[in-house]
């Protein structure tokens, strides 16, 4: 089995609001898989129908071989969950809390070794009096204790400090290494583009695209940045460029083109016949903030706040 995951053409409406519409999407084995979009896009609603949590209204779902709407309890020993609103028994400690948890699987991993994995070794203190970042790892280690061949981790940083994000990251990169599928859903573009191996953009209850991170990034192109001396008369260098462009400030623009002779040659003529010195020419990699805003801009509902 290649996909552990495997969705088509789901859709579901709640009172008339759609969630999804038309959701596809494939999951690989074994890798890091960035399901992003923006709030209300369907991502939550997509994973609960994949967790076995919600029935679609009408399109195919499987995972790990088995529709979880029917048949979540053949897989439920080998998936992990991190969402947004736990559940966990607010008057145990973590350690308690992870015991509990591990004898929901057949397998677990050490308790000590995850309670230092995510820094919570020696915490005594109840789940309600945990801090917002100590309860995002306890939600986190939760998830992972019981060996899972997929774990889905809901923006498992959220509310942590830069130190205990550091080692989030190297926990799920480690999950990885050991086999483990990982579905991460995040609004940090960064963690997306550091972590993911590959990655589905969802906007309006569908996938707009999926691809590998690197091909995703380099489809939408570099971008050149010219800072000119002076203002630009911005007539006379459109009619010298021969490609499209943006003012960012009076005296500097943005062109969506790869550098080329060509390029340079008619930035420097119109730098001489105006007499306007570049100051700065600077060839940018777009990065995947850039392709998740220029993908969603025109499919962002400011109304639909169903996720």
């Amino acid at each position: 089995m290649n996909n552990v995951i495997q969705a088509e053409g789901l859709r579901k409406s709640y009172s008339g609001e759609i969630a999804l519409d038309g959701f596809s999407l494939s999951v690989p084995k074994g890798m890091i898989f960035g399901l992003l979009g923006p709030n209300g896009a369907g991502k939550t609603t997509a994973i609960e129908i994949m967790l076995g949590l919600r029935v679609s209204d009408s399109g195919n779902v499987s995972v790990l071989g088995e529709n979880p709407g029917k048949n979540f309890h053949l897989i439920a020993p080998k998936v992990g969950a991190m969402l947004q609103e736990g559940g966990i028994n607010p008057g145990l400690k973590p350690r308690e809390a992870l015991k509990l948890y591990s004898s929901f699987y057949p397998q677990s991993l050490d308790i000590d070794e995850l309670l230092v994995q995510v820094d919570l070794k020696g915490v005594n203190t109840n789940v309600r009096r945990l801090s917002g970042g100590q309860a995002q790892s306890l939600s986190l280690a939760l998830a992972v204790i019981g060996k899972p061949e997929l774990v889905f981790l809901d923006e498992p940083t959220v509310g942590m400090d830069p130190r205990a994000r550091r080692r989030t990251w190297e926990l799920i990169k480690n999950l990885r290494e050991h086999g483990t599928t990982v579905v991460l859903t995040t609004h940090l573009m960064d963690e997306a583009e550091m972590l993911c191996d590959e990655i589905a953009i969802v906007s309006k209850g569908k996938v707009i695209v999926q691809s590998d991170t690197k091909s995703l990034t380099k489809a939408i192109g570099e971008e050149i940045e010219v800072e000119f001396e002076k203002p630009i008369d911005l007539e006379r260098l459109n009619s010298v460029i021969g490609y499209d462009f943006r003012q960012t400030q009076a005296n500097c623009i943005s062109i969506g083109a790869q550098s080329s002779t060509l390029l340079l040659k008619q930035i420097a003529d119109f730098a001489h016949e105006e007499e306007n010195m570049v100051i700065r020419y600077a060839s940018l990699n777009k990065k995947l903030e850039d392709v998740f805003f220029e993908m969603t801009s025109e499919n962002v509902d400011p109304e639909m706040d169903t996720e």
